[in-house]
């Protein structure tokens, strides 16, 4: 298990912050009691009282406020599924798959980070000091990192998708909403043991087991298992064309373990305790060259040939593991009660990508597979790929103190720790490339995260009908980033006839070939590169090397050829940003009756300030950081069930409007030299990606939700959303273009030219999307049988701001189709423009799910389900710059079965 670093100034620091929170929260906590005193004299006992509706048949929970209620109750907007409800929907076990059932939700695979969009709200910034605006939880603990998330889809009680800014009531802030992963809890006075087995297409394979185990009356402990395996989703179109025999992508091999403790001694303290232990491997989900299709007019969706046969000439893998401890406790002292929640999570991740021919990822009618594949020099026997490496630890402490739910007054009050540890590793090997002229990296660097946050929300009832909410939070967060980036490169005298053709050229210079392993983040260490040997610092990334490797020779014929250069000329840098700010709501309530309630919000959110890849331009360091976002939001909406007919339909009903500022965007940028100091070769594919606060946005929609339970079982549920999300002002560089040398000195001095996007749309924000299930349930003489089909549908999305536009030079709009391509203009196989196209078009989804339940208590189910039934591929996510389209798709269509019991 990756170990927790902390140092003295560390230690010194975290006591600092708690000794301040436990004295903020005391005090705000003791400061409320004389209204809580006040309050529980004039209070009227409303959850006794309140006429009880007739017209809800089912009571879906959710614990957005910290306490479990209806989510017809619930004065906002929210989404919540148990785990049957997620199998009987097809969802399975993939956090991916939440967007199915959420309008509006996207949720993207980008080589092991997820990227998530909500109502138009997110980013693409996955470096280590950037949080995504939705927070992802699990058990009320945060995630920091997406690739500790990782195999949590089993033995749950529920997910909850809360939409709009949090903040006011629990841990860490987010501006768009939050994911809260609920694992089941163990129950008292229960034995009971489950078991499932999955098998399907693609060699799927699906083991789950679980066992409650009650010792004595007042302690429990939970066990469950959980592994899924299968084979590549993308097929390899160049199999036995290539020189080393690839099977494609996209298979996984998850194995995870939970182990979890309940002990209630009383009626006033509770203490739940949870432990994970995760595993992924499998040969990951890399990025496909998609520009040559695109520029010939073919994306996933209408490409003739077989979206999910891609090109592959290397293999490549996952290798992640997570470890996570979660302790809950809770005790009642009659008008208050405390809560602690305490939560370690440490993983450690090696992603290798498959490597593809250049710009030819994709198979289609002018690009065949056998046909040359590489606009410059095709060769398959070349092991270029990249390494991505993270080892993380995150240390979370909550203290809240709140009010018994039974009062007229009630409030909560908490403070938020987070020490988050990282580090992170990045290499583009090269091999047979003279002069050894690496296409980025390796860059390495140490990062520290902290937070701290006190926060209050309070909610007092005028009358048993009307309601008044409101919040305030505090958040100060300091982030501090050490680290590098380097390239190496060979004296040419070095280079010597090792293939013995005698000619002494690239072929000659190999590194990462077939056996090469790297070294691990975590197993680093932090060298300057300045003042260490090349060969030292080189060596310090290398693990092993590979069995046609000639650098190892190289190092030890001709010691001390090696160089590096550095990003910028700096070095090993640090950089550090801090920044503290507020955040609340208000809000009011009104039940019309039982069963029709009105609600109104204005809130507020903030995504946090981070940090920059360095980068030099006119001699001058610029966006090293980039600001915090801000998000205000309003919201309005009605929560109704209606009898007609007889039936109980429900309806819900949200218009919202944000009014988001300093938005963060992220686009391609080109330093002086292409971001390395002068001598430095191969410098324009030294990109360096930025974080800016481009300008405004504005954002308004409407929600809908219900449904209604039909005679003879049948069941309808809805979910739809209208959104309109455009940027207000926004000014960004064009990053599709490269840095110009006008003058003919081999020194760029015309930057790309910064282009007006306001008016476009944001990333992956459909104007209508929705979801609808219909289905039955039929009771039968030995038990019960079920059907579902759902459909999820969006209209079109674009992957970046330019939406498909292009720009000359002066920065003034163009046909795409006119926007010139910076290096390949001499391919006949590469078009226009096109090559640059972000549009993703209208995506409709479908799942079908059937079974059946029999046995004395109806505790044996065989079950069959069809996901993607159609096969629709489409990007979820594009990286696009002046070199590459890259697009990620969605996995292809599954087939299987699942029998389980219940004991």
């Amino acid at each position: 298990m990756p170990s927790f670093k902390e140092t003295p100034a560390k230690a010194n620091k975290f006591l600092r912050h708690l000794l301040n929170s436990t004295c903020l929260a005391l005090a705000l906590g003791w400061s409320l009691l004389p209204a809580v005193s006040l309050a529980q004299e004039v209070a009227t006992e409303t959850a006794e009282d309140e006429e009880e509706s007739e017209l809800r048949q089912d009571v879906v929970i959710v614990t957005v406020e910290r306490r479990e209620q209806n989510l017809q109750d619930f004065a906002g907007t929210a989404v919540s599924v148990t785990q049957d409800q997620l199998d009987a929907l097809g969802v399975g076990f993939d956090f991916q798959s939440i967007q199915q059932i959420v309008p509006g939700l996207n949720i993207s695979f980008n080589e092991g980070f997820s990227e998530i969009f909500l109502r138009g709200v997110g980013t693409q910034d996955n470096s280590s000091t950037s949080e995504q605006p939705t927070a992802v939880h699990y058990n009320g603990v945060y995630i920091p990192r997406s690739r500790g998330i990782g195999p949590l889809f089993f033995d749950l009680a529920r997910i909850e998708v809360n939409v709009g800014p949090q903040g006011t009531l629990r841990g860490r802030n987010a501006s768009a909403g939050s994911i809260n992963i609920i694992p089941a809890k163990p129950e008292l006075g229960e034995v009971e043991a489950k078991g499932s087995f999955g098998f399907g297409t693609f060699s799927l394979r699906e083991i789950e087991g679980v066992l409650n185990l009650p010792i004595g009356d007042k302690l429990a402990i939970r066990g469950a298992y959980y592994s899924r395996e299968h084979d590549d989703y993308f097929q390899n179109a160049l199999q036995g064309l290539t020189f080393a025999p690839v099977d494609g992508a996209g298979s996984e091999d998850e194995e995870a373990f939970r182990f979890s403790v309940l002990y209630e001694p009383n009626e006033r303290f509770s203490a739940h305790f949870v432990f994970d232990n995760l595993t992924q491997g499998g040969t990951g989900f890399p990025g496909n060259f998609q520009g040559q299709a695109q520029s010939q007019g073919f994306t996933p969706q209408n490409n003739p040939i077989d979206p999910f046969l891609q090109n592959f000439l290397t293999p490549g893998f996952v290798d992640n593991e997570i470890r996570s401890y979660v302790l809950t406790s809770t005790y009642d002292f009659g008008p208050v009660s405390l809560e602690f929640t305490g939560g370690y999570r440490a993983y450690s991740n090696l992603t290798v990508n498959q490597r593809r021919p250049f710009q030819f990822g994709t198979p289609n009618p002018t690009a065949l597979p056998g046909v040359v594949a590489n606009v410059l020099t095709f060769d398959p026997d070349n092991f270029n790929t990249n390494y991505i490496s993270d080892d993380a630890r995150a240390l979370t402490l909550e203290g809240r103190i709140f009010s018994n739910q039974d009062q007229r007054f009630r409030w909560t009050a908490g403070v938020f720790y987070l020490n988050e540890d990282q580090d992170e590793f990045r290499w583009d090997t090269s091999d047979r490339q003279f002069f050894f002229n690496n296409l980025g990296g390796p860059d390495f660097f140490e990062t520290d995260n902290v937070s701290f946050a006190v926060y209050g929300d309070a909610t007092f009832d005028i009358s048993d009908k009307f309601r008044l909410k409101g919040g305030l939070r505090y958040t100060d967060d300091e982030k501090r980033r050490t680290g590098f980036e380097v390239q190496f490169i060979f004296d040419p005298a070095a280079i010597i006839d090792f293939d013995g053709n005698g000619v002494t050229d690239a072929n000659d210079l190999r590194f990462s070939t077939s056996g090469f392993v790297v070294r691990r983040a975590g197993d680093q260490e932090l060298l300057d590169p300045e003042t260490t040997a090349p060969e030292a610092l080189f060596l310090n990334f290398v693990e092993q090397f590979g069995s046609r490797d000639t650098v190892d020779e190289i190092f030890a014929l001709f010691p001390g050829t090696l160089q590096t250069t550095t990003t910028s000329d700096l070095g090993l840098f640090t950089q550090t940003v801090q920044d503290g700010y507020l955040d609340w709501r208000v809000g009011v309530e009104y039940d019309l009756t039982p069963d029709h309630l009105l609600y109104a919000t204005i809130s507020t959110g903030t995504r946090s300030a981070g940090i920059n890849n360095p980068i030099l331009v006119a001699g001058e360091l610029i966006n090293e950081t980039f600001d915090t976002e801000d998000l205000l939001a309003f919201e309005i909406g009605s929560k109704n069930v209606f009898d007609f007919g007889g039936l109980a339909w429900r309806l819900n009903v949200a218009a919202f409007y944000y009014d988001f500022n300093n938005q963060v965007l992220q686009v391609a940028a080109t330093a002086d030299g292409g971001g390395f100091e002068e001598g430095a070769v191969n410098v324009n594919a030294n990109l360096t990606v930025q974080n800016i606060n481009a300008g405004s946005s504005r954002i308004f929609g409407l929600t809908v939700d219900g449904g209604v339970r039909l005679p003879f079982g049948f069941v309808f549920d809805y979910n739809a959303q209208y959104l309109n999300a455009r940027f207000g002002e926004a000014l960004i560089s064009d990053g599709r273009q490269l840095a110009m040398d006008t003058n003919g000195d081999g020194t760029p001095d015309l930057a790309p030219p910064n282009v007006d996007v306001s008016g476009n749309r944001l990333l992956f924000s459909p104007t209508f999307s929705f979801t609808t299930t219909f289905g039955q349930d039929i009771e039968l003489p030995f038990g019960d049988a079920f059907w579902r089909f759902t459909t999820s549908f969006r209209t079109s999305t674009f992957a970046t701001p330019f939406n498909s536009e292009g720009f000359d030079i002066n920065g003034d709009e163009i046909p795409l189709e006119d926007l010139p391509l910076c290096c390949f203009t001499d391919s006949p196989l590469l078009g226009d423009g096109s090559f640059f196209n972000d549009r993703v078009g209208a995506v409709a989804l479908h799942n079908i799910t059937w079974g059946v339940n029999v046995g004395p208590k109806r505790n044996y189910r065989i079950e069959g389900f069809v996901t993607n039934l159609t096969n629709v591929a489409y990007n979820q996510r594009q990286i696009i710059n002046a070199f590459v389209n890259i697009g990620f798709i969605n996995p292809p269509r599954v087939i299987g079965g699942r029998v389980s019991a219940v004991f």
